[in-house]
């Protein structure tokens, strides 16, 4: 929605709602923006009368569509004088409107679309409505995901065919029946919805014809051409557009198509339909330039606020509250306030103030003064409702003084117009204390001081009402202790607006200024220190969590040509003749010589910048960085100006790449003696292996290995796929080529070169610019507008991230294998962090359980049927490695007890008699097997998960069975008691993931789809509480460490859920979309969640479920635990990691990561208007 000023006309109220501003207008009414009275924001749409008098039973009706990605119906008035509608506020554009601008929807995009709009008409229908005038211009694309708006208030089928300017832009998405007087029904949206797939995915309806006539004809008769939609889209559009309105497929169906890829019965299945239709949909944003900037008109005053200095921050509310004529409660209105009489403070910061609201269109200069745009700012922005509130009983009595004040100034100051009596007294009495945050201007005061002069000099009489008056005035001027309190509250508001402005700040910056992000992080935690604020803890957990680690930009090296050596340690910058090189790493210069000439256009940069190869016209010339001297003759072929062409060293700086003219290959050259690598049979070099070792030529298909010191050819197997994107390992031991076809890296083929053993990678990015890391375990893939590093042994994504701008240059991994680098057009560095951890296992193991104690400080890893257990703290092994299980196939399940101190081992285990299933317990401390026995149920398969209560006395254990769980069925559960050695048996209560409640009391369980409540006294599964839970992934289960609070599988994510009562959060926390939620833990005393998700743990807010920050980690198929504010990720390749999730901590680590503060030039750079803070020494200097 695209907001615009109220028009004369427009009402300034509707019901008990303020409006803002026109959103749209159309043939049903004009639609607004506008807040309720907490504040919320709102659509409301003013019906023209005639629409309003027929759609009294649909707006009843569409209240009761549940709002999966349509627009929530929150109230109507069709009977009012003006009749109205008050719907969900979606800041989005319409689907014709990003479709216009910014083109057809394809691939993902379109399949989402298609998703969220059958999902939208699903909700509608199961309400019972029809929407009757579904179309692109009741499709926003809001921020989460499209909504679907105006359902239930169009006829169409009373719309008339001779009238077109009332019909316009709809006939195309009539279905036939509506223009046949035949009865329109739920198969009219259907057959809409597939004219609006077809619209979305080309920019025409499939009616679209040259007059109405003939788009009315097409709807009736016409077949339309479907063969640009990709399967199942055009199969379902295909259905939908069927003439017949009983051939059509129900919503549910397409939906249920689109999300499973084939047909069944969906009864009984509509609310998971639903839910997994609107997290499919979440996903689906409007093109980047498409998305709406229309923040509420609260978070723009706040922003304005954050910008202002403090001097100015002192003044607003002295500038807000004039300009409200106070009403009753919710009547407030808006004054226009002249200049003179906002002089209650230095003329510069009050017009400042005026100066910055103006601009964000808050205010509006009328005549000689100032008013605010629209009453709906008094609502809007909840600060302003706070300095109201605190203000509303004494704004009457100051906005009496203020106009008696100036009419006796206007009047020439006579006595006869002043104050005396009542009227002075409660005005000198609110003065002095009953304001909280109004000053008196400088008419106001004198106005009052005279009051009490004239009052002086009357009857001895009143001697007694002149001493109170007297001191009053004397605490006004003052400025009591009083006023002083709620000065420094707002300060204290004042420094969290701050705060959250550089957290949000650090947000914007992390990926460009990376430095600055965490400096600001730092800044926002030491400004206000509150771990309650989401904001602020989430910019310290990002900023230790960021994968951009240093941005490099050569200062001034803009123009010209660049170079990153092939370490990434060092660039090279050439223009006007001179060349400077700089350490990327430090930021220093390291030297810049002249003389090599105007016309270079490429340039390369041997390992540790040593030798620097300038390409021009007349060939290539090589320079010694060191002493700035060419060394030796040109050599090779001149450079094509017209092709962008490779140009770079091998890894060693022993050979460089060259293009030359009618090849569409480089062509490698040996360096010391500027000889061409070309074999006998004058096949192109591809690759050369560091140290010029081995080479591979390929051309017509003929491919071989050769020597480039002799010119033999080298026996050994072969890539199968050979093309001009390859790259060697830094030990020369893997090989690795894209397939590359019209641009598009379909795959990449990984050769281990000593086991002659080739894979393949199966990949889908725009790119071809690849390396591998130094001992090929890692690939890096630069893109047009990313970089991926991807595991060799499997595929995996170790990290991905966006970088805008082209990257021209292959990637670059650092020496320690810490960070990978690429290069920018322009000169521009980026140094990512590569996810790094403590590896437990030998390269190319993987343990088949993990478990991690609960407080995070042990961790036991089983692979092949033996236990070793890890100290987390430094990695160091606890004891000797423990055979459990005779067969290294044998799977098995762990847990530890709550204080650590016993490890429980299910499964298979040579401690039981052979064969059987069985429980052994270890004591951690020495290693050793405590107590073994048998389970109840021995035809299970294994063991598929342990949980300890939190007395240690009760064991948990679920057993996998044998045979196909698919109707609804259960895994057995156990319930043993330790002390006694006594078991029992719960049918239908196990999971793969099992939880208890803190006071024992509940058993929480997951498994395919419904998680399961068990009671531990009774050993019985009780019924789920309310609406059940619908998974379609497995899932965690967790408690708080006070009970109050579970995390709930859902969809392929999880709800947090209240447990007294069991009743959901309003919104889920941790849906991933594909991938789904491996594992849960709480963190800092419950403050926060983490969810593993893949290669990602996600850190959640619990109180607000705002996401804080997303860690990187090396692992896949993560477990997690946290204590004494660290969290622990462990992966069953043997991987652990550490983070901090403590605040305080978090923001000293913050600090060292930063190496210090920002400089007083820095800070007013970053955080204007605010006093420097040297923030990392904890100093504060108000100066």
């Amino acid at each position: 929605m695209v907001r615009g000023a109220l028009v004369p006309g427009d009402p300034e109220r509707l019901g008990g709602y303020v409006l803002a501003s026109r959103v749209g207008e159309g043939g049903q009414g004009v639609v607004y923006e506008a807040y309720d009275e907490a504040g919320r924001r709102v659509a409301i749409k003013v019906l023209h009368s005639e629409v309003a008098s027929r759609v009294t039973r649909e707006v009843t009706a569409a209240g009761r569509v549940a709002s999966f990605c349509t627009a929530r119906l929150i109230d109507a008035d069709v009977t009012a004088e003006r009749p109205f509608i008050v719907s969900e506020y979606v800041d989005g554009p319409s689907l014709r409107r990003a479709v216009e601008e910014g083109g057809p929807f394809a691939g993902d995009a379109l399949l989402r679309l298609a998703i969220a709009t059958a999902t939208a008409l699903t909700a509608i229908h199961e309400a019972g409505v029809v929407h009757r005038d579904f179309k692109p211009d009741n499709v926003l694309l809001g921020p989460d995901g499209p909504r679907v708006i105006d359902f239930g208030i169009a006829r169409t089928k009373e719309m008339s065919v001779t009238l077109p300017a009332q019909v316009a832009g709809t006939p195309a998405y009539l279905a036939p029946e509506a223009l046949t007087d035949a009865e329109v029904g739920q198969p009219a949206d259907v057959f809409a919805w597939g004219a609006v797939v077809v619209y979305a995915a080309t920019g025409s309806s499939p009616f679209d014809a040259s007059s109405m006539g003939a788009v009315l004809h097409k709807v009736l008769v016409a077949e339309p051409d479907l063969g640009m939609l990709p399967e199942p889209l055009r199969a379902l559009a295909a259905a939908a557009l069927t003439k017949d309105p009983a051939g059509r497929p129900t919503a549910a169906h397409l939906l249920f198509a689109l999300l499973s890829g084939g047909h069944a019965d969906t009864a009984g299945r509509r609310a998971e339909l639903l839910r997994a239709g609107a997290r499919a949909a979440a996903a689906l944003q409007p093109p980047g330039d498409m998305v709406e900037r229309n923040p509420e008109l609260g978070v723009v005053a706040e922003n304005v606020y954050a910008t202002l200095a403090p001097g100015e921050q002192e003044v607003v509310p002295d500038v807000m509250l004039r300009m409200v004529a106070p009403g009753d409660g919710g009547a407030d209105g808006i004054r226009r306030t002249d200049a003179d009489e906002l002089n209650v403070a230095d003329a510069a910061s009050v017009g400042g103030v005026i100066d910055k609201f103006t601009r964000a269109g808050l205010l509006v200069r009328e005549d000689d003064g100032v008013r605010p745009a629209g009453v709906a700012l008094l609502r809007a922005w909840p600060r302003l409702v706070t300095w109201l509130e605190a203000e509303r009983e004494g704004l009457p009595i100051h906005r009496r003084l203020t106009e008696a004040a100036r009419l006796w100034h206007d009047h020439g100051c006579k006595p006869g117009d002043l104050y005396q009596g009542t009227p002075l007294e409660q005005a000198t009495q609110w003065a002095a204390t009953g304001r909280r945050h109004l000053h008196l201007s400088d008419l106001e005061t004198r106005f009052l001081a005279a009051g009490a002069s004239a009052v002086r000099r009357r009857a001895r009489v009143r001697r007694l009402l002149t001493a109170t008056l007297a001191t009053l005035l004397v605490i006004t001027v003052a400025a009591g202790a009083f006023i002083e309190v709620q000065r420094r509250d707002s300060a204290a508001q004042r420094d969290l607006a701050v705060a959250r402005t550089l957290a949000l700040r650090a947000e914007t910056l992390r990926d460009r200024e990376p430095a600055a992000a965490l400096r600001l992080s730092a800044a926002a935690w030491e400004i206000a220190p509150n771990p309650a604020v989401p904001e602020i803890k989430g910019a310290l957990y990002g900023s230790l969590a960021q994968t951009v680690a240093d941005v490099f930009k050569a200062p001034g090296s803009s123009a010209g040509v660049h170079a990153l050596s092939t370490d990434g340690t060092t660039l090279a910058s050439v223009a006007g003749g001179t060349v400077r090189v700089w350490d990327v790493v430090s930021g220093e210069q390291r030297t810049s010589f002249g003389g090599v000439g105007d016309g270079v256009l490429r340039a390369a940069l041997s390992r540790g910048g040593r030798t620097l190869a300038l390409h021009d016209q007349s060939g290539v010339r090589l320079w010694d960085v060191r002493t700035g001297k060419p060394v030796g003759a040109r050599f090779g072929p001149p450079v094509n100006p017209l092709f962008d062409e490779q140009f770079e060293f091998d890894g060693t700086g022993d050979h460089l790449a060259i293009m030359e003219e009618g090849r569409s290959r480089p062509v490698w050259w040996r360096v010391a003696d500027r000889t061409k690598l070309v074999t006998g049979g004058g096949l192109s070099t591809v690759a050369v292996s560091p140290g010029g070792r081995l080479a591979l030529a390929s051309s017509g298909g003929v491919t071989h290995w050769w020597n480039p010191a002799t010119g033999a050819r080298v026996p050994g197997a072969l890539p199968t796929q050979v093309t001009d994107h390859a790259a060697f390992s830094g030990d020369g031991r893997v090989y690795a080529v894209a397939e590359d076809r019209e641009g598009q890296l379909d795959a990449v083929r990984i050769w281990d070169m000593p086991k002659g053993a080739e894979r393949l990678l199966e990949l889908r990015v725009d790119g071809v610019n690849i390396a591998l890391n130094d001992d090929g375990t890692l690939l890096a893939i630069a893109t047009a507008d990313q970089i991926a590093v991807i595991g060799t042994a499997d595929g995996s994504e170790v990290m991905r991230e966006h970088i805008d701008g082209d990257l021209n240059t292959q990637p670059r991994f650092s020496d320690d294998g810490r960070f990978v680098r690429v290069l920018r057009p322009g000169g521009t560095v980026y140094s990512l962090r590569i996810p790094q951890g403590q590896r437990l296992l030998r390269k190319g193991e993987a343990a088949g359980a993990v478990a991690l104690s609960a407080d995070g400080t042990t961790l036991a890893l089983e692979r092949k049927g033996t236990i070793q257990m890890f100290r987390t703290a430094g990695g160091g092994k606890l004891g000797p490695p423990i055979k459990v299980a005779e067969s290294a196939a044998a799977r098995v399940a762990l847990a530890f007890s709550p204080d650590g101190r016993v490890l429980a081992v299910g499964g298979a285990l040579t401690v039981g008699e052979r064969g059987e299933l069985s429980i052994a317990l270890i004591d951690t401390a020495g290693g050793r097997v405590t107590k073994s026995f048998p389970v109840l149920n021995q035809r299970m398969e294994w063991l598929s998960a342990l949980a300890f209560s939190p007395d240690g006395n009760t064991l948990a254990v679920s057993e996998s069975p044998v045979g196909d769980f698919a109707h609804g069925h259960r895994p057995w559960l156990e319930l043993w008691d330790l002390r006694t050695g006594r078991g029992r048996g719960v049918d239908n209560g196990g999971g793969d993931s099992m939880a208890f409640s803190p006071d024992g009391s509940r058993l929480l369980t997951a498994f395919l789809p419904y998680p399961a409540m068990v009671d531990t006294r009774s050993a019985r599964v009780l019924p789920w509480p309310g609406r059940r839970p619908y998974m379609t992934g497995q899932g965690p289960v967790a408690f708080d460490p006070g009970g109050g609070i579970a995390v709930v599988p859902e969809g392929k994510g999880v709800d947090l859920w209240h447990t007294a009562p069991w009743t959901p959060q309003d919104r889920p926390i941790g849906q991933p979309g594909t991938e789904g939620v491996e594992a849960a833990a709480f963190a800092d005393g419950g403050a926060t969640l983490a969810v593993s998700i893949g290669n990602k743990v996600m850190l959640w807010d619990v109180r607000t479920g705002q996401p804080l920050a997303t860690i990187k980690v090396p692992g896949w198929d993560n477990e997690l635990a946290a204590g004494d504010g660290v969290l622990y990720v462990a992966a069953k390749d043997g991987t652990l990691t550490s983070h901090i999730v403590d605040p305080a901590r978090a923001a000293r680590a913050v600090c060292e990561q930063a190496g210090g503060g920002f400089s007083r030039a820095e800070w007013q750079r970053y955080a204007p208007g605010t006093p420097y803070r040297d923030i990392c020494s904890g100093d504060r200097d108000a100066g």
